[in-house]
C-alpha cells in the first residue's frame, strides 16, 4: 500500500492578485490509497522506481475540486521496501507537492 498519511496545510485560504479568493481542503486526501487508486496509481508507479520527481497534471484533485499538478518524490531508505509490477523496491514512500494550477498561472501572469 502507498497511503496518504500526513497533509500540510490541511486547510488554507488564499487571496490571489485578481482578488479571487482560493481555499485548499487537503483533509480529503489522507487515507487515499495512491497505488489503488485509478486515477492516481499510473503517476504512483512512475514515481517508486524513477529515484526522481515525477510530475503530473493538470489534473482534478480528488479530495476537491481543484486543478492541480503533482510533483511526487520517491523516499528510499534502506531495509524499507515496496514492491511495484512485482519488483521490490527499496522505498519507503514519497513526498508530493501539489501546485494549484489556477494560482500558478495567475502568480505568473500566462492567463
Amino acid at each position: 500500500k502507498l497511503v496518504v498519511a500526513l497533509v500540510y496545510p490541511v486547510k488554507e485560504t488564499k487571496v490571489l492578485k485578481n482578488g479571487n479568493v482560493v481555499t485548499q481542503d487537503n483533509a480529503g486526501a489522507i487515507g487515499l490509497d495512491l497505488l489503488h487508486h485509478p486515477e492516481r496509481k499510473a503517476n504512483a508507479v512512475a514515481t517508486v522506481p524513477s529515484r526522481d520527481v515525477v510530475i503530473s497534471g493538470p489534473l482534478e484533485l480528488v479530495e476537491q475540486p481543484l486543478m492541480a499538478l503533482i510533483a511526487d518524490l520517491p523516499i528510499y531508505i534502506e531495509g524499507e521496501s515496496m514492491p511495484i509490477a512485482g519488483v521490490d523496491y527499496e522505498c519507503w514512500g514519497f513526498v508530493a507537492v501539489i501546485i494549484n494550477w489556477e494560482q500558478l498561472l495567475e502568480e505568473v501572469g500566462i492567463y
